[in-house]
This record gives C-alpha cells, sequence and structure tokens, in this order.
C-alpha cells in the first residue's frame, strides 16, 4: 500500500524556528517541555504514526519518509528519551529510528545512523515503525 499523507511534511517556519533546527533531540526535547505549539505539533505527529500501524499484523512494519525538524519532533512524541538516545544529534541523510510498538504504546526506539565518517546534514529521513 502506498499512501501520501501531507501533515508528514509540513512544518512552519515557526516551529523551525523555535526548534533551532537542525538541534541535537535533547534541545528539542527541552523546546517541547516549555512550547505548547511545538509539543501538540510533535504529539500530531506521532498520533499520525501510530494511525499507520493501528491495524497492522503482528510483525508487519511501515516505512515513512519525512523531514527534517518533523522527524525528531514525531520521534519526541512518541517515546521519552533515555540518556543515550537523548544525546543523538539532528538526523541526516538516510537516517532514523525503528519505533516498536506493545499494545497501543511505543516501546522502543532504536536508531538507525551513519558512521561520522559518511554522515552528511541533509533534509530527508527515514524512520520505521514496527508492531510487535
Amino acid at each position: 500500500m502506498t499512501e501520501c499523507i501531507e501533515e508528514l511534511g509540513s512544518i512552519s517556519d515557526g516551529i523551525l524556528e523555535k526548534l533551532d533546527w537542525p538541534n541535537t533531540l535533547q534541545a528539542i526535547s527541552e523546546v517541547i517541555k516549555t512550547n505548547n505549539y511545538c509539543f501538540r505539533f510533535a504529539r500530531q505527529q506521532a498520533l499520525i504514526w501510530f494511525e499507520c500501524i493501528r491495524d497492522l499484523h503482528d510483525e508487519s512494519s511501515v516505512l515513512i519518509i519525512s523531514h527534517g525538524g518533523i522527524i525528531e519532533l514525531g520521534a519526541l512524541g512518541s517515546f521519552e528519551l533515555d540518556e543515550h538516545s537523548a544525546s543523538i544529534g539532528a538526523f541526516g541523510y538516510c537516517e532514523g529510528f525503528i519505533l516498536e510498538y506493545s499494545d497501543d504504546k511505543c516501546v522502543g526506539l532504536n536508531l538507525e545512523l551513519m558512521p561520522e565518517s559518511k554522515k552528511e546534514l541533509n533534509r530527508k529521513y527515514i524512520i520505521s515503525l514496527t508492531y510487535l
């Protein structure tokens, strides 16, 4: 199935300015805690992602491709970061993460990062959502 969801690729300049993107997940997390507009956007992205997998069978997955700032907000809206993942910088080209869900709750964030020697900051990002 192929679907284009416009909300996955649209972010206001105001939100990007508040995020000071590109920025680390930790810094973006702090913005979300203090800016209700950014918090609502993060939760909206997370809900769209969850809607994409809600009716999938076990061990099925969805690939979502989005843009910088949006991808970080969606991750933060889906999952509380731990010390390891909070220090990750903005995602670069061909980078992303796998979110794992169980019983309608996001339970895991597995980063898919390029080696530092091959990183190029770009504005296209890939995530994969998996339902366990």
